[in-house]
């Protein structure tokens, strides 16, 4: 069943908020009992291997497009799924055996400390078999996404998190142990989070037959997703080199750092990703043309009212969540996240794109923005160290997926470019101004230097910007409000 429209945006963004919230809560006793070396390994490694799982040549990508399309035609779609199940398994075992192949030169290229060298072995090796695992099951979580499931992918995301969370910490208090019991019990409930995932989206989609491979389907999943595999390939690199110029260039502490401000970051970016799939389905089945200027305006003002708390206050909430070492991850996380803002009025425009299969533009355009991103946050460490990085990565973001790749998406829609830049730029200014107004005058009075007073000015200042949006957007307000109480009867 296809969930209506805001509820699939309210399941993402619920699911995404309550990860993060969870990674917070935890994230400073891991480090603590770790330390900042060991964990900034984990990340490290983690974030290697991580890059196996774009070798599904864009598979899961393309289901966004292909269920909602083919729904209704079971034999095209079983003929799709076991094919790109076929896919699936065939290049997870590709990947996994080159990265082992090159396990021992990549771990050279790390700079990882002497004393971690041995352990840093295993666990590569480990993490290695587990994406494996997770290249795999992305075509349950490609499933249930395709038929709009965010309400069931964000529970199972939750659960993960938490019980992994819950694992760990019990083992903190119960015994003593290092990077072997944080990689151990997170893949063992990593793969009880594929299990699950695996029933639901048979559930979701019963008929279809993934053992009965023809190769039916193979042509159309390979001509659509090779261009969805190079921006998934680029995107995912670009967004990780990040992580690993920290470690080649400043070691392990350092990535423990930047680990932490990416960790908020990626919240943003995934609630971004959920916002513009959910879009991608929807226009992929239907002209849904007219959902092009309300998605453009409200993704922004939701940033406005996500993006900006984070960047001011960044170097607060660092101080305060992790200590006086991790002051400088605040001003990572400002420059890394002020680009969502000319981001995410986009992502309607180019989901247009991908449901129309004209996706290659945002290739191309990702393609621009690693070769900018590489030189220039090169150029950047030299002269700002590890913030140098953050700020190569967002100037190219910005200038890329915030500036060409829309203007050129624009004009291959129905939505005109001038529309863009109205809905998009000109008529949420009142709206930053108002975020911006509430937060630095409750900063001024109630200086956020414990956690007290600093929950005290976000929350203020959130139930002060989000009646502001009411009193300046009461149509939109209305009909979101009316779509909410009618979801439990709008069905296919």
């Amino acid at each position: 069943m296809k969930l209506p429209l805001l509820r699939s945006f309210a399941a993402n963004a619920i699911g995404t908020a309550l990860v993060g919230i969870t990674g917070v809560l935890t994230t400073p006793i891991f480090i603590r009992h770790l330390g900042k070396e060991e964990y900034g390994l984990l990340n490290l490694l983690g974030t290697v291997t991580l890059q196996l799982v774009f070798f599904d040549l864009g598979v899961k990508q393309a289901l966004l497009r292909f269920i909602p399309l083919y729904r209704h035609v079971p034999e095209k779609l079983s003929s799709l799924l076991s094919s790109a199940a076929f896919l699936l398994v065939t290049l997870s075992a590709i990947g996994g055996l080159i990265f082992v192949l090159l396990s021992r030169t990549l771990l050279e290229l790390l700079n990882v400390p002497i004393h971690l060298q041995e352990v840093a072995k295993v666990v590569f090796i480990l993490y290695v078999i587990d994406a494996v695992f997770e290249l795999t099951s992305s075509l349950f979580n490609g499933m249930l996404a395709g038929s709009e499931r965010y309400d069931v992918i964000n529970t199972l995301n939750f659960g993960r998190a938490l019980l992994s969370a819950c694992l760990i910490l019990l083992a903190l208090h119960q015994t003593s142990f290092g990077l072997w019991g944080f990689v151990v019990l997170g893949i063992g409930v990593r793969m009880l989070h594929r299990y699950l995932s695996y029933l639901f989206a048979r559930r979701e989609l019963g008929s279809v037959d993934l053992s009965s491979w023809s190769g039916g389907g193979v042509q159309e999943l390979v001509e659509y997703g090779v261009w969805s595999f190079a921006v998934t390939l680029l995107a995912r690199s670009l967004y990780h080199s990040d992580v690993l110029f920290a470690g080649v260039f400043f070691g392990a502490g350092s990535v423990a750092t930047y680990a932490a401000a990416q960790m908020l970051v990626e919240q943003v970016r995934l609630l971004a990703l959920g916002a513009q799939g959910v879009l991608i389905t929807r226009l992929a089945a239907s002209k849904e043309a007219s959902l092009l200027k309300p998605a453009t305006f409200y993704l922004q003002i939701a940033t406005i009212g996500i993006v900006i708390p984070l960047s001011v206050s960044g170097s607060d909430f660092m101080l305060l969540w992790l200590g006086a070492d991790f002051v400088i991850a605040g001003e990572i996380l400002a420059a890394l996240v002020l680009p969502y803002l000319f981001i995410s009025p986009s992502l309607p425009v180019v989901a247009a794109l991908y449901a129309a299969a004209q996706h290659r533009l945002a290739t191309l355009t990702n393609l621009a923005e690693l070769m900018l991103n590489i030189p220039l946050s090169l150029f950047l460490l030299n002269r700002m160290g590890l913030v140098g990085i953050a700020y190569g990565t967002s100037i190219s973001s910005i200038l890329m997926s915030g500036m060409l790749l829309p203007r050129l998406a624009a004009g291959r829609s129905e939505f005109p470019y001038r529309h863009y830049l109205y809905h998009g730029f000109v008529r949420p200014i009142p709206f930053v101004v108002a975020q911006l107004g509430v937060l630095l005058s409750l900063r001024h009075f109630i200086p956020p230097t414990s956690w007290f007073s600093f929950g005290a000015v976000h929350i203020l200042s959130t139930l002060l910007y989000l009646c502001f949006v009411v009193v300046m957007t009461p149509r939109g307000i209305t009909i979101m409000v009316q779509g909410l109480l009618r979801s439990r009867r709008i069905h296919d």
